[in-house]
């Protein structure tokens, strides 16, 4: 469960995650899920103004899915329309993946 109520002073967690960016969430996400108490800190009292997920891969995406959270991040992305200039080459002069 995510919770952003503050903890009591008497309240014990198995792991602290300090930092709630993509990697301090998803730990904390997975750790939860696993039956692990775990507390996140973060010292921002609020997400930030500007993007940070630019691009979401496929695994990432099927992580998302299994955690019920796919389409609230599909909700608020870029529009597809919108969704351009991301390429997958082999080198900046090289072949075009996609």
């Amino acid at each position: 469960m995510i919770s952003d109520a503050s903890p009591t002073g008497s309240e014990r967690f198995d792991v602290l995650v300090v930092g709630g960016g993509p990697c301090g969430l998803a730990a904390a996400i997975a750790l939860g899920r696993c039956g692990v108490k775990t507390l996140l800190v973060e010292k921002h009292p609020s997400t930030s103004f500007h993007p940070r997920g630019h691009v979401v891969s496929a695994r990432t995406m099927e992580i998302l899915r299994t955690w019920g959270l796919e389409e609230a991040v599909r909700s608020r992305g870029i529009p597809h329309d919108r969704n351009q200039g991301i390429a997958f080459v082999r080198s900046l002069v090289g072949e075009l993946i996609g």
